[in-house]
């Protein structure tokens, strides 16, 4: 046996071999040179995966959302007294409605407790935020395990998941507007919660007046209406900005196309309230009517539902829109259909869960870059 081989290692240059990889050597692709190296292409790369990928779930769980929110909240409302010998089908709705609703109750609390369980692992979100969602987060699926299988309990508990769900969307919000990737969806949250807010503010009022028949309070909730109603106009007009990608002539032809068929789709519904016309034209008339705000603000009632009509097909837009990321999309819609209901159980719900989505979804863009042991 030779004496160096008994030696051990020397410190001797050795010869490079074609296993080996620098971030300069030229063995290695240029693809994974640029992958492993390139803080742009890393961070484009980790937000793809989690946008389209990750949380793909959150879409699919916007669409059984919005189904349940329909039948829930305009055909099971609309179906009783629209015509005779609808027993079955009131019957039938009322089954498919309470399924459609616990699902999306038991699904949503699983979502939401599987992104907040996500948002914990992320260290560069901060100790703060962190602690600031799971307390919100954990009170809120509180509030609404405790709430859905009841049907007597106070409105006070509304109002407590909606508060819950409102620090929730507005602590996602506030991360992803800073950060250029996210914050469209941060000041879609901003706008929605602040409608959501404001709206509720209006029917605590509106409540709280009659009890008292105070009239001065209630002209107060209904101005309060008014400004929720304001406040839907411009996120309804962000959305069409973000879905046009801020180009004027296609935000404009989207905005005067939602907007003609808005105004015919109610027309319709105003018209279908009036018990001489179709049973389709009737049912429609008062399903836009179980969707009308409450209190009613100083609004006619054909702006208020060519506003419910343009929020639903926006829902759609959303979440049809393949410009959109995945979970960006899944989050918007979400917020979309809570609207201003924000003391409802279900609706809390879905705006605490939009803001879990943000905060994750701004989460990832913070990441450090692969590859690189000093981002």
């Amino acid at each position: 046996m030779d004496a160096t081989q008994l030696s051990g290692p020397t410190n001797e240059p050795r010869a490079p071999t074609p296993n080996d990889s620098s971030p300069g050597d030229p063995n290695e692709s240029a693809g994974e040179n640029t992958a492993r190296h390139s803080p742009n292409l890393a961070t484009e790369r980790g937000f793809h995966w989690l946008m389209h990928r990750r949380f793909a779930d959150a879409k699919r769980f916007a669409w059984l959302a919005l189904v349940a929110m329909i039948l829930s909240r305009g055909l099971l409302p609309a179906l009783p007294g629209t015509a005779a010998g609808l027993g079955t089908w009131i019957s039938g709705v009322e089954a498919g409605a309470a399924l459609m609703s616990q699902w999306t109750a038991i699904l949503g609390c699983a979502l939401a407790m599987l992104v907040l369980f996500s948002l914990l692992t992320q260290p560069r979100m901060g100790y703060g935020y962190r602690l600031l969602c799971m307390v919100a987060a954990g009170f809120l699926l509180a509030f609404i395990t405790l709430i859905i299988p009841r049907s007597n309990v106070g409105p006070a508990w509304g109002v407590g998941a909606g508060l819950c769900a409102a620090v929730l969307s507005f602590s996602g919000a506030w991360v992803s507007l800073l950060h250029s990737k996210t914050r469209a969806l941060g000041l879609l949250l901003t706008l929605a919660t602040s409608s959501s807010l404001v709206t509720t503010m209006a029917r605590i009022l509106a409540l709280r007046a009659a009890a008292t028949e105070d009239i001065a309070s209630f002209e107060s909730a209904r101005l309060i209406a008014t400004v929720a109603i304001a406040t839907d106009v411009a996120l309804l007009a962000w959305v069409v900005v973000w879905l046009t990608s801020g180009r004027l002539y296609r935000g404009l032809a989207w905005g005067g196309a939602l907007i003609a068929g808005g105004v015919g789709a109610s027309w319709l519904a105003l018209t279908g309230t009036d018990a001489s016309g179709s049973v389709l034209h009737l049912l429609l008339g008062r399903m836009f009517d179980a969707f009308r705000t409450t209190p009613e603000p100083y609004v006619n009632s054909l702006s208020q539902t060519v506003v419910e009509v343009c929020g639903l097909a926006l829902v759609v837009a959303v979440l049809l829109s393949r410009r959109v990321p995945t979970t960006l999309a899944g989050a918007a819609a979400l917020a979309l259909i809570a609207g201003g209901d924000g003391d409802v159980p279900m609706s809390a719900l879905l705006l605490g869960l939009a803001g879990l989505l943000a905060g994750l979804s701004s989460a990832v863009v913070r990441q450090p870059i692969a590859g690189d042991e000093h981002p």
